[in-house]
């Protein structure tokens, strides 16, 4: 009796592992004309509430479900266009320009 309780127990342990399991996506945001990295980029994955932000080089990780295969990242950022990354295969590395929207403000001066 107890070598069965033994084998359930170790049995979900193993289901839970198997579907646990995350796969790491890493990238770096830059502007598309300057090259300059974009620091505090928001990062999500689309359709649900897994994402992150940029660092202050412009490079993000996210982990997300080993199970998704087919997904995307939107990438936004104030100032420029929303871009969409897709994500396909066992690709781990995601460059990502974004472009500037033409008549934003540059700078602002406060008196």
């Amino acid at each position: 009796m107890r070598w069965r309780y033994g084998m359930i127990i170790i049995i979900l342990f193993v289901a839970i592992q198997a579907t646990a399991q995350q796969r790491a996506i890493r990238g770096k945001v830059t502007d598309a004309e300057t090259k300059q990295p974009l620091p505090f980029c928001s990062i999500i994955l689309l359709h649900t509430t897994t994402g992150t932000t940029t660092d202050a080089q412009g490079k993000f990780e996210l982990n997300i479900p080993q199970s998704i295969n087919s997904q995307q990242l939107v990438v936004s950022y104030i100032g420029y266009k929303t871009d969409t990354v897709l994500i396909s295969g066992n690709i781990s590395d995601y460059p990502v320009y974004l472009k500037p929207i033409p008549g934003t403000l540059n700078e602002v001066v406060v008196t």
